[in-house]
């Protein structure tokens, strides 16, 4: 019996050491788990924390960007609104331009009728004599106040470059030597 009970404790012995053994192993690998997971923890926290920052930089840049692109279209309505007014004028302005090319050609043909000739020489040195007298206006040479250059001064004033570009023929039509009938 004693043999018996020294192999039972044998083998009872090596179980416990078998048992033991399994033990450690079991306790390492679960330490080594442990480690592990607190490692992948706080991996994904610092993961976490860097895409909720870059998720508050990305509403703020948003915030910024929907507050420009909302200038940027009320300056661009506006521009359109301007370019629109412009265009409308300037054909506004085409029709007017037409309109005074033709009362100008129409004035240069009555000034180079028959019917005027001659008449400039009479009566517009006396018509710039009263008007300077009623303006009240220093003494001007008359040279300066030919009927010619003060028509020039006048429309270089007022008309734009259509009509200063007619000038010139205007002024050969006026100055052309006319025949007396």
């Amino acid at each position: 019996m004693r043999l018996k009970f020294e192999d039972q404790r044998l083998g009872l012995e090596k179980a416990e050491i078998s048992a033991k053994s399994n033990f450690e192993t079991l306790k390492m690998a679960l330490s080594d788990e442990i480690k592990s997971s607190e490692k992948s923890i706080a991996q994904k926290t610092a993961k976490k924390a860097q895409c909720l920052d870059d998720a508050a930089q990305a509403k703020g840049d948003l915030e910024i960007t929907t507050a420009a692109k909302a200038e940027d279209e009320t300056k661009l309505s506006d521009c359109l609104a301007e370019c629109a007014a412009r265009a409308d004028e300037f054909e506004k302005n085409q029709v007017l331009r037409k309109d005074e090319i033709v009362a100008i050609s129409t004035a240069l043909k009555i000034l180079s009728s028959d019917a005027v000739s001659g008449n400039a020489d009479k009566h517009l040195p006396q018509f710039v004599q009263t008007s300077l007298a009623q303006l009240r206006c220093p003494p001007v040479r008359m040279e300066r106040v030919s009927g010619w250059s003060n028509f020039c001064r006048r429309v270089r004033r007022r008309y734009t470059a259509v009509i200063l570009h007619l000038l010139p023929t205007a002024q050969l039509m006026i100055h052309l030597p006319r025949s007396k009938k």
